[in-house]
């Protein structure tokens, strides 16, 4: 065993011999870093980790090697395409609305002492550069100085990008479930009708809101959730989901007093069981006090064979 135990990565096939793994900015924690596939002809590769349950037993054959590893855990990374302006965006925002228009270059390399993009400075020849200045010119506005681009982020260009790609993000089937399936669920009715135009409007706001966790520092979510207000009117989905909730608490409210009466009646069936129980034990331990107190000649007589005889009350009826 080893202290540091490789990972099994997939990288995307056919990649240059220039690309390689780098260290950008968090797009989520600018100030945090974060490593991706960059490749100057294919692009900007995520790496997203996967894993099986840990009772699910699974191996790996790889290429013939002299050295080779047992890993317990059986994951593995994957990298998976990502728009590079996410990944540009930490250099473009800053926390607050700036007007400040600046090239490429500028952008990236502020200074000797921001560091943040220094990896990407070596691939960044024609190929990527133009990747990043075609993605830059869908979210900035830019003026142009000379031979140079400047650009300044829109706020209002990247919350229309963002809205585009809702279009076309499919939420994976568990996320789906619990963001888009669940909220429309009204209890105790199985196939409550909800129109299509509601369903797509929280498509929309769960894929928005996909994005903005994943891709989005938290200084920017405000101001962009503002601007997909004003493109789409969310009003009828939130008056749905009010009656949603409203139909849910009047169903908790009728199961629970459902549940109230039954343990009532429960409790009254109980109560019943213990008096009879009760009263037999009770009249068991008088049974059991008079024949202790019986005198002796009575406990004689209890004893006597009376097969035969005529009980003491026939002689008293009436001839």
């Amino acid at each position: 065993s080893v202290d540091n135990p490789p990972t099994l990565h997939i990288l995307p096939r056919g990649r240059s011999a220039t690309a390689c793994i780098v260290t950008l900015p968090d797009p989520i924690t600018p100030t945090k870093a974060a490593q991706y596939f960059v490749d100057p002809i294919l692009g900007f590769y995520e790496f997203t980790q996967t894993s099986s349950p840990k009772n699910v037993p699974k191996s790996w054959l790889l290429v013939d090697d002299n050295q080779g590893y047992t890993l317990q855990s059986p994951s593995l990374v994957i990298a998976t395409p990502i728009d590079p302006l996410f990944l540009l965006l930490p250099a473009l925002w800053t926390g607050a609305i700036d007007n400040t228009f600046a090239p490429l270059h500028d952008r990236l390399f502020f200074s000797d002492s921001d560091t943040r993009y220094a990896h990407l400075r070596p691939l960044l020849g024609p190929e990527l550069e133009s990747q990043l200045e075609s993605r830059l010119s869908t979210i900035c506005n830019s003026q142009a100085v000379g031979d140079e681009v400047y650009y300044n982020l829109s706020l209002d260009k990247l919350a229309s990008v963002l809205l585009f790609k809702t279009q076309n993000l499919n939420l994976p089937p568990s996320l789906h479930k619990k963001l888009v399936d669940e909220p429309l669920e009204v209890p105790g009715i199985e196939s409550a009708i909800v129109s299509e135009d509601i369903k797509a409007l929280l498509r929309t706001r769960a894929a928005l809101g996909y994005i903005l966790r994943n891709y989005i520092t938290e200084s920017l979510r405000p101001h962009l959730w503002t601007l997909f207000a004003k493109a789409i009117d969310f009003a009828p989905l939130d008056a749905h989901l009010q009656h949603v909730e409203k139909l849910r608490a009047e169903a908790l409210a009728r199961q629970s007093l459902t549940d109230n009466l039954s343990r009532k009646r429960g409790g009254l069936g109980d109560e019943e069981a213990m008096d009879r129980a009760e009263t037999k034990k009770r009249k068991k331990e008088e049974e059991e006090k008079n024949k202790k107190n019986a005198s002796l000649g009575v406990k004689r007589l209890m004893k006597a064979d009376t097969t035969g005889m005529k009980k003491l009350s026939s002689f008293f009826k009436s001839a």
